[in-house]
């Protein structure tokens, strides 16, 4: 009779401690609105042609990086964490940039002239001219 109530003890701190895990590693910061950098990163574009099905994984203490939804119409976005890392939606692990070049915010950026900035980049390098107003961030295209 021991034996059953140790076991379910056991499976019951085994199920609390699974849980609890991804909540206190994930992010180390309660920030609960995703905002992560000082600018916003949204989607743009609009998907007319298919239905897209995706059921994305996100952790919510992060940020997405939005993409051009008429260029890929079905992704699920990266996101950018209060650690500085970058994560694709699928990894509980920081993308290589390697990876990172392949991620639909690269591929399909929506800030103006190509730009991807420095912060979401792979390398951290600026890709395509970010200009934006002075005195502010840059912010992607609203379209």
């Amino acid at each position: 009779m021991r034996s059953i109530s140790t076991k379910i003890s056991l499976a019951f701190f085994a199920f609390f401690a699974f849980v609890t895990m991804g909540e206190s590693t994930s992010e180390g910061n309660n920030k609960r609105d995703g905002s992560v950098l000082p600018y916003s990163t949204p989607s743009c574009g609009s998907n007319t042609k298919h239905a897209c099905k995706f059921t994305c994984r996100k952790k919510p203490h992060c940020q997405d990086l939005g993409f051009d939804r008429s260029k890929i119409p079905c992704s699920c976005p990266a996101q950018i964490c209060p650690d500085g890392k970058i994560y694709a939606y699928y990894s509980q692990k920081p993308l290589t940039d390697e990876e990172l070049s392949e991620q639909p915010h690269v591929r399909a950026t929506c800030f103006p002239h190509g730009c991807v900035p420095a912060a979401i980049a792979p390398f951290h390098k600026q890709i395509g001219v970010c200009t934006p107003p002075e005195g502010t961030d840059p912010e992607p295209n609203s379209s």
